[in-house]
């Protein structure tokens, strides 16, 4: 694609005036070349600096007595002012004339903003990155990230579970962070983190690519191949290694909860996340029973009989707002 037209792509990428196939192609852009990334970086930060000059102070002479239409007319004046620069500027002239204008703090400061989005549903809700890397988040999940990556790096902070389709860019490494320092480092693959605070083992799949697993508690790296999944153990501090395939994950973004030789202790905590309901496991001898099954636009009292036909021992009821399940006397 010529340049003109990827230029037209990110305009009204900013404009918020992509049509779904102009979306489409914009990804599989970026996607596959390192010339368009580059030149979407280099808009973005263009972008930011117009936005800044046009809610900057320093755009209006500080005169005590100015009218809010004064303002906004001298603020409108300035902002079609920097367009027009841009017009016939080269892309290394208009990125200096922004530094000049407006300073790199000032600039700094209207980048580095974070955005935060937390999943309230039972299906996966898909949120597109500022560099068009894309993750699905689960139910009782949150995502936080900059409204632009900087520095050298992307960098998201993950409460959950979250699958992560990022967009290949070997000179900007792209981390996945949880709340106690666990890092998952990646360049451009798809992989799935499952991190939730309430339990003791994290879990990260590894689709396709290559990511080096990092915590606070380890001494070294762990790098991690294409279909394999590492478990960690926050309490004991060990970590596994273990093949593994996409079908769990690739069902969990459609809706569809699939469960194969799972314990009934993990079952319940998805399904308690996914359906916002408390369950407790009144028998330990239950947590470890492995179950098998595929669940689509079921209820949860729909699941739950289907869990009990499962095993002759395994009973469940209902106490106030709390699920219960217990052995059969």
């Amino acid at each position: 694609m010529d340049k003109e037209k990827l230029e037209d792509l990110i305009n009204k990428f900013f404009l918020k005036q992509l049509t779904l196939g102009e979306k489409v192609l914009f990804e599989d852009i970026l996607k596959s070349s390192d010339e368009a990334r580059k030149l979407f970086r280099q808009w973005s930060f263009i972008h930011r600096g117009v936005e800044t000059i046009q809610f900057n102070k320093t755009c209006t002479p500080p005169e005590f007595n100015i009218t809010l239409k004064e303002k906004t007319n001298r603020v409108r004046l300035w902002r079609q002012r920097v367009i027009n620069i841009a017009a016939v500027l080269t892309i290394p002239l208009l990125i200096g004339f922004l530094y000049l204008f407006v300073g790199k703090e000032s600039l700094s400061k209207q980048i580095s903003h974070e955005l935060s989005y937390t999943n309230t549903n039972s299906k996966a809700i898909l949120i597109t990155l500022p560099d068009s890397s894309r993750v699905y988040l689960y139910a009782k999940s949150t995502l936080r990230y900059p409204s632009v990556f900087t520095e050298n790096e992307r960098h998201v902070k993950l409460t959950g579970e979250a699958t992560f389709e990022v967009v290949s860019d070997p000179e900007n490494p792209f981390y996945v962070e949880t709340l106690d320092g666990v890092k998952v480092k990646a360049y451009g693959t798809k992989f799935n983190v499952y991190g939730y605070e309430d339990d003791d083992i994290m879990q990260v799949y590894l689709e396709r690519g290559k990511v080096n697993f990092s915590s606070p508690d380890l001494s070294e790296p762990t790098v991690m191949r294409a279909s394999t999944k590492l478990e960690f153990n926050r309490k004991s501090k060990s970590i596994q290694i273990l093949p593994s395939d996409a079908f769990e994950y690739e069902a969990y973004e459609k809706g569809i909860l699939l469960f194969r030789s799972t314990s009934l202790e993990r079952i319940t905590k998805k399904l308690s996340r996914v359906y916002d309901v408390d369950i407790e496991i009144r028998d330990s001898l239950l947590c470890y029973y492995p179950i098998t099954g595929v669940f689509e636009n079921k209820t949860i009292t729909q699941i739950l009989d289907v869990l009990q036909m499962s095993s002759p021992d395994l009973k469940w009821k209902k106490e106030k707002e709390k699920i219960i399940l217990y052995r059969k006397p």
